[in-house]
């Protein structure tokens, strides 16, 4: 170890200039990609010289990333036999995550606590820590933990039930497992080794566990040759899964030589403990060490005791704050689906949407908002079935219609299930369309009409990929069928109306003139702006064209006298004035905007500051001619008034050029350089206009 430095030149000299750059952050990073790379390899002296180096230069200067770094170390001194100082390692690390209020990290201390447990043959510990652990899993609806997939939380709890005795928990850990490995265990040994997808080696510990517990069983009950067979399969994930060897290696090295033993193979046997002397004598493994050989000779073996209990925490202290995390996570999780429901809103309004493009657009954007894998739709039109939405790979073919028809004939009501309820097969008519082994969890909404299926939409996650993928997904539930069934509903009642209101469309296309139209002045308001932007940025882009243009963002000084001396009704007046001189001025050089209050806009075809000057000129100019509009006040008024000459409307314009313009944010820019010099202008001359630099 003392070494290590020198021997890599190149990271080294990395460190050296992250060091010489003060660059905390690079160096951190460093460090961890090194703890990675060494930890996959077994080369846990390596990796453990580096969390020393990350701690020294942390510190407690940040709370989480060093109880990351006593996290990973502590797994780490598991790996090379260090049970108590891992412990030690992981209850500091648990203490600032509880500090911190991180319920996932504390779920993935516990995780690590119950592996340091299991390896120093404390079974009572890990079986606690693994059921306190998945109370976070299950309360947060967590799909698995960074560290750890469910399906491996399954096989732990099954090998700590098998270690107590527990043969029944056991078996129905192992069926759990099974339910989440599914996708994998049903698809042939061969093409599994051969498949380096994550979403399979991702579950190489899973499937290990999966196999080894169920050998153990086998062996106990006398069913050698099963049991041979499926420590064959065991390992597999054994020689595939280096970085976990030094949990999986020497157990199941001498459970296979245990059952030889029984089987009558002494050679056999012998190969397998020599196997296991050998990897404890190259990792320096000597309480292995010692246990292999006892074994072997056939003496007693008595684990050594350590002190591996929760040190100034409670299991009931986690349990609570389980509790009040989960509280919370509903909370931000009924608040995320209101938002939801405020978006839904707007998008199954039927204005301006085809029935396809309606449903396209909403239950994609179910899907992108619930991390759904996929969705399908079916109608029934006098009881005949059509598929209207399918986003999944299976082709439903009339069968399968018929098979799904019949079900929600026979079951009037909708459903939620996932692999982590026992009730999961119950649905498996359902699930089995759809392929039951990659199915994760699945809502299904059917919905009647005079006691008649009337439409059916069925939502689900899918195993593959589900465990390693950066997506937020996660395990469907109550919440999600109760707004999925208002969600669907509420499409259901739109596509109703849009198929009922076709010849309304007409009317549709007035309230959407009218969204984008200013109703006092007839101009384009703020959304108009930004859609006629857009589509100029559409046009140019289809067209491969070049956009220029020219921003004039006009503010009327003295408005508010006349609002607060002659009334809004005046106000109103002025406003319809300007707004129509300013349309006539920008022709059909481009389009005027009441952008807001007394704020307009004209865009300009053209990069052209001198044009936008001319006519901002000439906007002065008219203003000033109407002498701030005394005659047109006095006729609507029916009497005479005056308006002192300090007091008479104008405006203040701001001009900026928009060069090339691909998107939004070049047109904001444009807007805040016109807006800028308005505002030099408002506070200065006032009744003048001046050209914004290009940069501001």
């Amino acid at each position: 170890v003392e070494t290590i430095d020198q021997k890599l030149t190149y990271f080294n000299k990395g460190v050296d200039i992250a060091s010489a750059l003060g660059n905390q952050q690079l160096l951190i990073e460093a460090y961890r990609k090194n703890i990675m790379l060494s930890s996959s390899h077994g080369a846990f002296d390596i990796s453990n010289y580096y969390y020393h180096k990350s701690h020294e230069l942390i510190g407690n200067s940040d709370p989480f990333k060093e109880a990351d770094i006593y996290k990973g170390w502590g797994y780490n001194c598991c790996a090379t036999e260090q049970y108590q100082t891992a412990h030690d390692h992981y209850n500091k690390a648990m203490h600032i995550y509880y500090r911190l209020g991180m319920l996932n990290q504390i779920g993935e201390v516990l995780y690590n606590m119950s592996i340091n447990c299991l390896l120093s043959e404390d079974f009572d510990g890990a079986y606690t820590y693994l059921q306190t652990c998945l109370k976070i899993v299950n309360s947060l609806h967590l799909n698995d933990l960074r560290v750890c997939n469910i399906s491996k939380l399954f096989g732990l709890l099954a090998l700590c039930s098998y270690k107590l005795g527990n043969t029944y928990n056991c078996q129905l850990y192992l069926d759990y497992a099974m339910q989440f490995l599914s996708h994998i265990l049903f698809v042939d040994t061969h093409s599994t080794i051969k498949n380096n997808d994550p979403s399979y080696t991702a579950c190489d510990d899973d499937l290990f566990l999966y196999y080894y517990v169920n050998g153990l069983l086998c062996k106990d009950s006398g069913k050698y040759d099963k049991a041979l067979e499926q420590f064959d399969k065991a390992a597999i994930y054994v020689e595939r899964s280096e970085g976990n060897q030094f949990f999986s290696y020497v157990q199941f090295k001498l459970a296979l030589a245990d059952l030889y033993r029984l089987m009558d193979k002494n050679e056999l046997a012998d190969i397998e403990f020599k196997a296991a002397l050998t990897y404890c004598e190259k990792k320096g493994n000597y309480i292995n060490l010692n246990k292999v050989m006892a074994i072997m000779s056939g003496r007693p073996y008595q684990p050594i005791r350590y002190k591996l209990v929760l040190d100034g925490l409670t299991i009931e202290e986690l349990n609570d704050a389980t509790k009040q995390a989960a509280i919370k996570k509903n909370y931000n999780a009924t608040k995320k689906q209101l938002d939801f429901l405020n978006i839904w809103q707007k998008i199954t309004d039927i204005t301006g949407k085809t029935r396809y493009s309606l449903i396209e657009t909403a239950l994609n954007t179910i899907a992108t908002n619930f991390s759904i894998d996929s969705i399908v739709f079916i109608k029934y039109n006098n009881g005949k079935p059509k598929v209207e939405f399918n986003s999944s790979v299976i082709n439903l073919d009339n069968e399968s219609l018929l098979i799904l028809t019949n079900y929600f004939d026979s079951h009037r009501s909708g459903f939620v299930t996932s692999k982590m309820r026992k009730n999961y097969n119950e649905y498996s008519t359902v699930t089995s369309i759809f392929d039951t082994s990659k199915i994760c969890s699945i809502v299904c909404v059917p919905f009647y009409v005079n006691e008649k299926l009337d439409s059916l939409f069925i939502s689900y996650i899918c195993m593959k990929d589900n465990w390693n993928s950066v997506t937020n997904k996660y395990m469907l539930d109550e919440s999600d069928l109760n707004i999925f069934s208002l969600s669907y509903r509420q499409l259901i009642n739109a596509l109703d109306m849009l198929d009922k209101q076709y010849q309304i469309s007409v009317i549709n296309q007035q309230l959407e003139n009218a969204a984008i139209t200013d109703y006092l002045t007839s101009l384009l308001n703020r959304d108009g702006f930004y859609g006629n932007i857009q589509k100029y940025i559409d046009y140019a882009t289809k067209n491969k064209e070049r956009l220029d243009l020219t921003i004039m963002y006009i503010d009327l000084d003295n408005f508010k006298f006349y609002n607060d001396t002659f009334g809004h009704d005046v106000g109103d007046l002025i406003l319809k004035n300007i707004a129509s001189l300013i349309k006539r001025a920008a022709g059909q050089n481009g389009f005027a905007v009441r952008f807001g209050g007394d704020e307009f806009l004209i865009v300009l075809r053209s990069c052209d500051s001198q044009m936008g000057a001319n006519i901002a000129e000439n906007i002065l100019k008219e203003i000033r001619f109407h002498k701030g509009y005394q005659s047109e006040i006095s006729k609507m008024l029916g009497r005479e008034i005056t308006i002192p000459h300090e007091k008479t409307v104008s405006a203040s314009i701001g001009i900026a050029v928009a060069p090339n313009v691909t998107c939004d944010e070049d047109i904001n820019n444009a807007l805040k350089r016109a807006d800028a010099t308005l505002y030099k202008i408002k506070h200065s001359t006032k009744s003048d206009y001046m050209v914004a630099p290009f940069h501001i």
